[in-house]
């Protein structure tokens, strides 16, 4: 006869962060979707935190790094900071109101620009400095921002800067830049890759060039820290001073 009444001895852990961090996790079923993995595991909310039941330590590890990781992408550095690419190869602050606007406007859709279903670019804020109109459109938490210039000239190129968020937690997404690899034609006649940030913003660039084919020129900082021009219709890059042009190459990595 199959045994019945048997009890699971369950191990306990606790994770404490900040209420509006854990109340949004739990609002949207995070724990929820994490504990499916895990057999016989069990994440209550408790207001601040999370305790997790679990059957074994490694399954508490497990689950407390994954908690972790959405915690740490949800917090927030208070003395954040906004740049974007200038012609110099320098990142330049955003001026204070227009920074305070950038990243009130991230905290807002934090949540969103965490979870992995998110369209990178698709959350933006707009804002006019000197009559000209930009938008600043937001990655995936671990990606590089940009900023477009809300050109209504077709036959004008839409300039594209790299826009960098400063905080403590703030992080390239490595699994991501795995994917592909950009590179540039050296004087000995040798590609080598671009630095990940660069990277990411050329691929981001590339793959909306390759939707909608209108005229994109992406402004990226080199590791000489220089800006360059990538055009994707030549398959080139310019040195946005002396315009020195090199060719580029894109590579899928398997």
């Amino acid at each position: 006869m199959p045994q019945s009444g048997l009890t699971i001895n369950l191990k306990a852990h606790n994770i404490i962060c900040d209420p509006y961090i854990a109340q949004s996790l739990h609002s949207n079923n995070i724990p929820i979707d994490i504990s499916k993995k895990y057999k016989n595991c069990k994440i209550m909310f408790k207001g601040n935190g999370f305790l997790i039941h679990a059957i074994s330590d490694e399954d508490i590890q497990n689950i407390d790094k994954e908690l972790k990781e959405f915690i740490d992408k949800m917090t927030i550095d208070p003395n954040a900071r906004w740049a974007f690419l200038n012609d110099d190869g320098s990142y330049k602050d955003y001026a204070f109101n227009i920074s305070t606007l950038i990243e009130d406007t991230y905290k807002q859709n934090l949540y969103e620009l965490i979870i992995k279903e998110y369209t990178n670019y698709s959350l933006s804020v707009r804002f006019n400095v000197n009559g000209q109109n930009f938008e600043v459109q937001f990655a995936q938490v671990g990606g590089i921002h940009r900023q477009i210039n809300l050109n209504k000239n077709m036959n004008i190129p839409k300039v594209i800067r790299a826009v960098k968020r400063y905080a403590s937690n703030e992080r390239i997404n490595q699994d991501f830049i795995r994917k592909y690899r950009w590179e540039w034609l050296h004087e000995s006649n040798v590609y080598r890759p671009y630095e990940d940030d660069a990277n990411y913003l050329i691929e981001m660039s590339y793959i909306e060039y390759m939707k909608n084919g209108n005229p994109t020129m992406a402004l990226i900082q080199g590791n000489n820290f220089k800006t360059y021009k990538i055009d994707f219709n030549e398959y080139i890059q310019a040195n946005e001073v002396s315009d020195f042009k090199r060719y580029i190459r894109r590579i899928t990595l398997p």
